[in-house]
């Protein structure tokens, strides 16, 4: 799960109902979830591919000249590249080539997106420039804008070769495996391009707090469930107790709760924030809970933080 969307959900989690914010957040976590269900739905046509000769990764986001670049999907095999868009758009999805916009139209009404085409051409661009720099061999690359949604409705000014299904996935990469003959990576190439790609990934830095005009006050502290993620958890003789009753131990109820610091704050926490966040008031409890999960400390007694490991 995109640590964009497990942000977004800690953040709706402790956000009141009546927040000003709320609204716009869960716009943003639809259209979030939506293109991440759209990346599973794709998955499930990459598996056909045989593992051998392929090496598939997600979600790359790449710095290269002067800006980031991101990848949905970056297929590495022996003859070529391939980066795969994919769009989870439902509607009536008209590529306007000559305007170079995406119009889709849903329930009557029309909203414009960026262009596919021009995206994956610049990412085509800065793949290829990103190879040069890291001094890899010239490698063909090609490009596909697959729509994941079943329902979508497709039309387009002109034929848009690299516009797919899903389900054409792999018939496409079967093509580009006669289209291209000759072997430019051996297997040690492609791990170690996989490898420095990984190392080179630049996870996207999230402040929803600054970008939505929100202060820690304006979110309910306490521990969460990690089964139900009902925030109405009570601390009782025989221990932390959900309103739902469900079962779960100490370490877990504490880790699902630090997650959230974590993805909303900050990866490292002071007792002091430990207990403001879980609600407990005794030093001594906090520092019991805080070595039964092992954080790590780091700094004097005085300032000491602990990093928030998962």
């Amino acid at each position: 799960m995109p640590v964009k969307i497990l942000t977004l959900e800690a953040l709706l989690r402790r956000l009141p109902d009546n927040h000003h914010a709320r609204l716009q957040i869960e716009e943003e976590y639809g259209i979030m979830m939506a293109g991440y269900k759209g990346e599973k739905a794709v998955d499930f046509y990459l598996k056909e591919i045989p593992k051998e000769n392929y090496h598939v990764m997600t979600g790359l986001r790449i710095y290269e000249g002067e800006s980031f670049f991101q990848m949905d999907n970056l297929i590495i095999t022996p003859k070529y590249l391939l980066i795969i868009e994919v769009k989870n758009l439902a509607g009536i999805l008209f590529f306007d080539h000559q305007y170079q916009q995406l119009i889709r139209t849903l329930n009557g009404v029309e909203e414009v997106f960026d262009y596919p085409i021009v995206q994956t051409n610049r990412q085509r661009k800065k793949l290829s420039n990103w190879l040069v720099e890291n001094k890899f061999r010239p490698v063909p690359i090609e490009t596909l804008v697959v729509i994941s949604n079943k329902k979508a409705i497709i039309k387009s000014s002109i034929y848009l070769e690299e516009v797919i299904r899903s389900p054409s996935l792999p018939i496409r990469i079967d093509n580009l495996e006669s289209k291209y003959k000759t072997k430019l990576f051996t297997e040690n190439e492609m791990k170690k391009l996989k490898k420095l790609l990984l190392k080179k990934h630049v996870e996207e830095k999230l402040d929803y707090m600054t970008r939505f005009s929100m202060e820690q006050t304006d979110l309910i502290v306490g521990p969460h469930c990690p089964i139900c993620y009902s925030l109405e958890i009570t601390k009782q003789p025989k221990g932390w107790i959900c309103k739902n009753e469900c079962n779960f131990t100490l370490v877990q109820l504490l880790k699902s709760s630090l997650l959230d610091f974590r993805y909303l704050f900050s990866s490292t926490i002071t007792n002091n924030q430990f207990r403001y966040f879980m609600r407990i008031k005794s030093k001594s409890t906090s520092n019991h809970m805080i070595r039964s999960l092992g954080l790590k400390p780091n700094g004097a007694q005085k300032n000491r933080t602990y990093h928030i490991p998962y």
